[in-house]
């Protein structure tokens, strides 16, 4: 359709100007967000250690979920401890199977060490002096927390430092304990550790819950 009309030729001019298209506006480029960073910029630094779940890096996670396993690991830790060392692996806390096992331990600056353990089975162990009821929400009622001197005479002469360790206690697909000091210098090859106090070591135990499935939300597979 024309926009020209009849009349005069200054009427006519007029029309034709009045038909021509506006100019587009001019173009600009769009303004990058000002939170965006420029290309080649490092990349965030990472999580500091201390903000993973019962101080497992990715790491010893990835080493406690290759076992196929429900592990345990502390919900609670008392103030000023780290992951120390650990291990995870096939053959039991001997080495003498071909069972998963793994164990962590924790440590502080004060020298107070525990050990989480984990093994499919074959344990059992002497009596301490002094016992507390374990409340777990993970493995139920029965269990206790044994600190003190060995009942036995025998042991106590040959072992006169109190020790501290809870009972072996029942999980899905094995054995679950907290060990004290003597036991991981024994076992562990560390050195210079001392007890927690019996009140927070039974604190650390009732924490205990399942890494993968309570915290993670991975479903284990049905074999």
């Amino acid at each position: 359709m024309s926009c020209v009309r009849r009349g005069a030729g200054i009427a006519i001019a007029i029309a034709l100007i009045g038909c021509q298209p506006e100019a587009p506006p001019p173009t600009s480029e769009v303004p990058l967000p000002k939170d965006a960073a420029p290309s080649g910029a490092p990349p965030p630094p990472p999580p500091p250690a201390d903000s993973f779940f019962a101080l497992l890096p990715p790491e010893a996670t990835a080493a406690l979920e290759a076992l196929e396993i429900s592990a345990a690991v502390p919900s609670y830790l008392p103030a000023g401890f780290s992951l120390a060392d650990y291990e995870a692996g096939q053959g039991g806390v001997s080495g003498a199977d071909g069972r998963p096992y793994y164990w962590l331990i924790y440590r502080d600056a004060q020298n107070h060490c525990f050990a989480i353990e984990f093994t499919s089975g074959g344990v059992g162990g002497p009596e301490l002096e002094n016992q507390l009821p374990i409340e777990s929400p993970l493995f139920g009622p029965g269990y206790s927390l044994h600190y003190g001197q060995y009942a036995d005479s025998g042991l106590r002469e040959q072992f006169p430092e109190p020790d501290l360790f809870s009972d072996w206690m029942a999980g899905e697909q094995g054995l679950y304990r907290l060990a004290g000091a003597e036991q991981i210098m024994q076992t562990y090859e560390q050195s210079g550790c001392r007890n927690l106090p019996p009140e927070e070591a039974l604190r650390v135990v009732e924490s205990l819950t399942y890494l993968r499935s309570d915290l993670l939300g991975e479903e284990l597979e049905d074999e």
